[in-house]
C-alpha cells in the first residue's frame, strides 16, 4: 500500500514534468515542419514553452524579446530544443507502458470508440509492466539491425520482431499527437499576437520618423502664444 502511494506521488511528478516541457516538443515539431504555414506558429509554441518553464516578463515585451533571441540562429534553436525536449523524454521514459496507457486512455478512446479499446489493451498487455526506456532501446536496436544487417536473415528477423512492437509505437505516436493538438491552438494565438505587436511597433516607428519640429519666432502672437514650435508631418 505504501509503495502504491509512493508511486502515485511519483507519477504526479512525472506527468507534471511532461506538461512543463511539452510545449518545447510542440515548438520543435512546428519549427521543423515542411509546411510553411505551420512553421510560422513555432514562435507561439516557444513563447508558451518559456511561460511553462516559469519565466516571467518584468516589463511588456520581455518574453517576446527572448523568443527573438532564441530564434536568432539555428544553433540557439537547437540548443533550446536539446535541453528541454530531452527533459520531456527523460520524464516520459520513467513510465511503464501501462501507466502511459492509463493516463491517455480517454484520448485514445475518443478516437476509436469504447468497443475497440479491448483490442488496444490486448495488444499492449504483454508490455504493460515494461518501462518506456527499455522498450525504446529494444526498438532502436531492432531498427538498426533491420537497416544495417550482417545478412538477410538478420534483417528479416529484426523486421518481424519490430512488427510485434507496433502497438507500443502506436501508443507513443498517439500521445505525441494528443500533446501536439492540445497545444497547437494556443501556439497559433500567441504567434498571431506577436505578429500584431510587431506590426504595431513598425507603424509607430514609421509615424515617429515622419514627424519633424521646426523652430519659430519667440514673438508672441495669438496663434503661437502657448508654443515656440510648430509640428509638421512629411507628405505621404
Amino acid at each position: 500500500m505504501a509503495k502504491d502511494n509512493e508511486r502515485t506521488v511519483e507519477l504526479e511528478s512525472i506527468f507534471g514534468d511532461m506538461e512543463r516541457y511539452e510545449n518545447a516538443m510542440v515548438y520543435g515539431r512546428l519549427l521543423n515542419s515542411k509546411d510553411e504555414t505551420l512553421r510560422q506558429y513555432a514562435d507561439g509554441a516557444l513563447y508558451n514553452s518559456l511561460k511553462d518553464l516559469g519565466m516571467k516578463a518584468k516589463k511588456e515585451g520581455d518574453l517576446e524579446g527572448l523568443v527573438s533571441t532564441i530564434n536568432a540562429s539555428r544553433q540557439s534553436q537547437e540548443r533550446y530544443l536539446s535541453v528541454f525536449v530531452n527533459q520531456f523524454q527523460e520524464a516520459r521514459e520513467k513510465l511503464t507502458i501501462g501507466e502511459m496507457y492509463e493516463h491517455y486512455k480517454g484520448d485514445i478512446e475518443s478516437d476509436i470508440g469504447k468497443d475497440d479499446m479491448t483490442l488496444i489493451e490486448k495488444a499492449l498487455d504483454k508490455y504493460k509492466d515494461m518501462s518506456l526506456s527499455s522498450i525504446n532501446k529494444k526498438i532502436q536496436s531492432l531498427r538498426y539491425k533491420a537497416e544495417n544487417p550482417t545478412d538477410e536473415d538478420e534483417a528479416n528477423e529484426a523486421k518481424e520482431e519490430l512488427e510485434e512492437y507496433k502497438s507500443v509505437m502506436y501508443l507513443i505516436s498517439k500521445i505525441d499527437d494528443v500533446m501536439y493538438s492540445k497545444n497547437l491552438h494556443s501556439a497559433i494565438d500567441e504567434a498571431s499576437k506577436m505578429r500584431s505587436m510587431n506590426y504595431v511597433k513598425e507603424l509607430k516607428s514609421k509615424t515617429e520618423d515622419n514627424v519633424i519640429e521646426l523652430p519659430v519666432s519667440k514673438k508672441k502672437t495669438k496663434s503661437n502664444s502657448n508654443s515656440n514650435n510648430l509640428t509638421f508631418r512629411k507628405a505621404a
